[in-house]
């Protein structure tokens, strides 16, 4: 069918074909000589991104596990591991008893 307004794909193919068009310079454009501080915060602030996603993932952890505590009260057994709401902070501990 007819080309839409402003489609610019067959002038552009044309000009291909026939050489018109200059080639890119190596590494696809122009590149500055100086740092950008725009880049070097966004590099820092992925590198965090990794310790933040971990250390949700912990207190993600944490309050599942203070939620089923909570829910599913645990039976006091006489001997063994147990783990079970801290008494006098926030947290977990982790009890053995003879």
């Amino acid at each position: 069918g007819p080309p839409l307004p402003g489609d610019l794909g067959r002038p552009i193919l044309d000009a291909q074909r026939r050489g018109d068009m200059a080639a890119m310079p190596p590494g696809g454009g122009p590149q500055s000589a100086a740092p950008n501080p725009a880049v070097n915060a966004a590099e820092a602030a992925r590198s965090r991104n990794g310790l933040y996603k971990a250390c949700l993932g912990v207190a993600t952890v944490a309050v599942l596990a203070e939620v089923y505590l909570f829910v599913h009260k645990p039976r006091p057994r006489t001997t063994g591991w147990q783990w079970r709401p801290s008494a006098d902070s926030w947290g977990l501990a982790l009890h053995y008893g003879f």
